[in-house]
């Protein structure tokens, strides 16, 4: 299993407009082979930050996702309306209430 995650900052007023590609591009994500949670979470004191969730049955999952053409469209679409770069990379637990 292979864990992502993303922390995207958006320019302010672009915000709305990158989760309306999110919500478009999230049909896409659901419909992946070995995608096994894919979550956008978005600031709420700071709406303009997001957080992305993503859990990959394996790593081949994962580079599909990445290699597919609506994900570098989805890429091409964000891009414009970040704010700096994006924090990003695969995670392990290392604690767990669960």
């Amino acid at each position: 299993m292979v864990i992502f995650v993303g922390v995207g900052h958006f320019k302010p007023g672009k915000t709305d407009q990158a989760v309306e590609a999110l919500q478009a591009f999230m049909p896409t994500v659901q419909a992946e082979a070995g995608t096994l949670k894919y979550v956008v979470y978005r600031g709420v004191q700071n709406p303009d930050i997001v957080v992305f969730f993503e859990k990959y049955a394996d790593e081949a999952a994962q580079e599909a996702h990445w290699a597919s053409e609506e994900f570098k469209l989805f890429q091409e679409a964000l891009g414009p309306l970040m704010d700096g770069q994006p924090i990003m990379g695969v995670v392990e637990k290392v604690a767990s209430k669960s």
